[in-house]
C-alpha cells in the first residue's frame, strides 16, 4: 500500500516539529524521523493502529507516536494520513460523521489539602 499525507497532516506535523525544536532541535529531528518511520510501517500493516472509539468507521484508525496521535484512513490501495494531533488536544481537526451518542466527561472532585484520600478520589459527572 501507498502512504499519502493530507495537507492538514503535513501542516500539523510541521507545527509539532517547530514547537519541539524551540526546546530541542535534535529532539525535533528525532521525533519527525520516528514519525515517518512509524507511519511507513502502515504500508505493510495498515490495521496496526487501533480503531477510534469516537468515530463509527472501521477504516479510520490511530497510532501513537510519543505524545502525538496519527489519525489515518485505510483505503483500497493506500493509507491516507488525515492528521497529527497532540494527545492533549481533544478535537481531531477534521470533519467526521457524528457517532450519534453524547459523550460524558468525568471530572475529579477537588478536595482541600489534608482531606482524606477517599474524598479526593471520588469522581462526579459534569
Amino acid at each position: 500500500m501507498r502512504i499519502v499525507w493530507s495537507p492538514l497532516a503535513i501542516e500539523r506535523a510541521t507545527e509539532a516539529v517547530a514547537y519541539i525544536a524551540k526546546d530541542s532541535p535534535a529532539g525535533a529531528r528525532r521525533w519527525v524521523e520516528n514519525l515517518f518511520a512509524v507511519v511507513a510501517t502502515l504500508a505493510q500493516l495498515p490495521e496496526r493502529g487501533r480503531r477510534l472509539p469516537d468515530v463509527p468507521r472501521a477504516d479510520v484508525r490511530e497510532l501513537l507516536v510519543g505524545s502525538y496521535r496519527v489519525v489515518y484512513r485505510i483505503e483500497a490501495r493506500r493509507v491516507a494520513v488525515l492528521t497529527v494531533r497532540h494527545l492533549r488536544r481533544r478535537e481531531l481537526g477534521f470533519a467526521m460523521p457524528s457517532p450519534g451518542r453524547a459523550e460524558v466527561h468525568r471530572r475529579r472532585a477537588r478536595a482541600p489539602r489534608g482531606a482524606s484520600r477517599d474524598v479526593r478520589s471520588r469522581s462526579v459527572l459534569s
